[in-house]
C-alpha cells in the first residue's frame, strides 16, 4: 500500500484520529476523508499538508493544516498548572531563603 496514490473515503461515519502511518503514504496525491467524524491534528508530513481542505471538510473535531478551525494553544499556557522540576526548584529557593532568616535572626539574638 506504500504506492497508494488515491484515497476517497468521504461520507463513511468512519471516526478516531487520522493514524499517523498516512504519512509514509509518499505516492498520495489525492485525498478525500470529508463528512467522517475524525479528530485530532492531521498528521504532519508528506502530502497531507498541500492537500486542499475541501478534502477534510465536514470533520468538526479535525484540526491542522490545511485547515483553518485549530486555535493555537500555546507551549506554555498562562493557566498551566508547573511541572514537578519547576515546583521542586521553587521549594528549594524557598526553604534556602527561608533557612537564611532563620539563620540570620538566631545569629542576631546571639
Amino acid at each position: 500500500m506504500k504506492n497508494l496514490e488515491s484515497l476517497d473515503l468521504s461520507n463513511n461515519k468512519l471516526s478516531g484520529e487520522i493514524p499517523n502511518n498516512i504519512t509514509l503514504l509518499t505516492f498520495l496525491g489525492y485525498l478525500n476523508i470529508s463528512y467522517n467524524n475524525f479528530h485530532g491534528k492531521i498528521p504532519i508530513g508528506t502530502q497531507l499538508q498541500s492537500l486542499d481542505a475541501s478534502s477534510f471538510i465536514g470533520n468538526p473535531n479535525l484540526c491542522g493544516v490545511p485547515l483553518d478551525n485549530c486555535t493555537r494553544v500555546d507551549e506554555y499556557p498562562k493557566t498551566a498548572t508547573p511541572s514537578i522540576e519547576i515546583e521542586d526548584g521553587d521549594s528549594i529557593k524557598e526553604s534556602l531563603f527561608l533557612g537564611m532568616g532563620v539563620g540570620f535572626a538566631v545569629g542576631l539574638w546571639g
